[in-house]
């Protein structure tokens, strides 16, 4: 592909296709190459063909956005009946289909991220902008994502958004049927949570306090980092009871929100890829709590919407 330019709302977007993560923390990013800067509207051909793992980058008011791609494809969601877990009865294990792809952040949004949007910083951690915020509600959340889809900054026909919850297991799991992406046990030593509480192994570890910047652990095979502990990320569907059976494209319609993957103060239990937790107000900040958001085309989200619950 030639070297293309095109600038629109201040920002520049890139693909950078065939991309396969490897283990190892992501704490910087290589230089985004001119000939993979491609024009706006050719941004939903994005949309097929993609690998997992493949990656689409943004420059919003000169902070980059990047994002990786979770293919359509189905998984086994929950829990086995031999994995290690005291909500086995609301982990249920059933198959769900993802009929269509979705571009993830890679990172949990960061306080940079946050700041250019929103004008401020409510983290309770603001030791640097590579840090996540922190310290948000899902309606807090739910104003950053409208801020940036009132610029129109995703192509039309999609939007941004928060992931289901089905979405953001699978993109978590990357083909992992394992409790983290790894494997089976976890003490503090591949993501940042209360590793004196470890799980899969009686070997305690460290307990940092606190969030770690974005990228300090290692990235899933998709090339997504954090998705078990730092801050626990709300999702877009409420919490409800998982149905027995294969589901396409499930939207939980419980009144409470979903929060996944855990935190810094979380047992490694609490950061497995089906661990399931909730927050009942939709304005109740934690320093605990944070997101990230998904890119997905808007009639599907328009669909969402009509599920999701109402405001208390």
């Amino acid at each position: 592909m030639g070297a293309w330019y095109f600038k629109r709302f201040g920002f520049w977007i890139c693909r950078l296709c065939n991309y396969a993560a490897s283990p190892g923390p992501k704490l910087s990013e290589p230089e985004i190459p001119v000939q993979d800067l491609v024009p706006l509207e050719e941004w939903p051909t994005a949309f097929a063909g993609q690998k997992g793992g493949d990656r689409l980058v943004i420059n919003i008011d000169g902070v980059f956005y990047r994002f990786c791609w979770a293919p359509p494809g189905s998984f086994m969601m929950g829990s086995p009946e031999k994995e290690i877990s005291m909500l086995i009865d609301r982990e249920v294990l059933h198959e769900v289909t993802l009929s269509y792809g979705f571009w993830m952040l890679k990172t949990e949004v960061t306080q940079s991220m946050w700041r250019s949007i929103m004008g401020n910083n409510p983290s309770k951690f603001n030791d640097g902008d590579n840090f996540p915020v922190d310290s948000v509600s899902w309606n807090d959340a739910q104003k950053f994502i409208a801020k940036l889809n009132e610029r129109r900054l995703a192509p039309d026909g999609f939007c941004f958004s928060l992931p289901t919850e089905a979405q953001w297991e699978y993109a978590c799991r990357a083909g992992a049927k394992t409790p983290f992406f790894w494997g089976d046990s976890l003490n503090g030593d591949k993501a940042n949570c209360d590793g004196k509480d470890p799980y899969g192994t009686s070997v305690k570890g460290k307990s940092l306090g606190r969030t770690t910047p974005v990228g300090s652990y290692d990235a899933n095979p998709w090339g997504l980092v954090d998705m078990h502990g730092n801050v626990a990320e709300l999702c877009e569907d409420g919490y409800d009871d998982y149905p027995p059976g294969p589901v396409i494209d499930p939207f939980g319609a419980g009144s409470s929100r979903v929060l996944r993957g855990g935190g810094a103060f979380d047992s490694a239990e609490n950061c497995r890829s089906a661990d399931r937790s909730s927050v009942y107000d939709p304005d109740f900040r934690s320093f605990s709590y944070g997101f990230r958001f998904v890119l997905v085309p808007l009639t599907k989200k328009k669909l969402q919407q009509e599920e999701t619950p109402a405001e208390e």
